[in-house]
């Protein structure tokens, strides 16, 4: 399947895995910037894929995809940033 038609963008991503399989992102890179993963926030399983939402620096969404059968990381279309209240 190419997931790129799907609108996601392969990315590369610095995650920690734990000995329990959790998976903590980072950082990742993405259109040339360093992107740091302030927050994590939850994250699902479908279809051999774990996505996990991840909160910059300035409040934006990021939802990252890990595809373990291909050992490979996609970043789904950007969501809007949180309204301050």
């Amino acid at each position: 399947m190419n997931r790129h038609v799907l609108g996601r963008e392969p990315i590369e991503v610095k995650a920690r895995f734990d000995e329990q399989g959790n998976i903590t992102p980072l950082e990742f890179v993405w259109k040339g910037s360093r992107i740091v993963a302030a927050s994590v926030g939850r994250s699902w399983e479908t279809a051999g894929e774990r996505h996990i939402l991840t909160l910059d620096l300035q409040a934006q969404v990021y939802e990252l995809i890990f595809v373990s059968a291909e050992g490979r990381w996609y970043l789904a279309p950007p969501k809007q940033p949180l309204s301050k209240a």
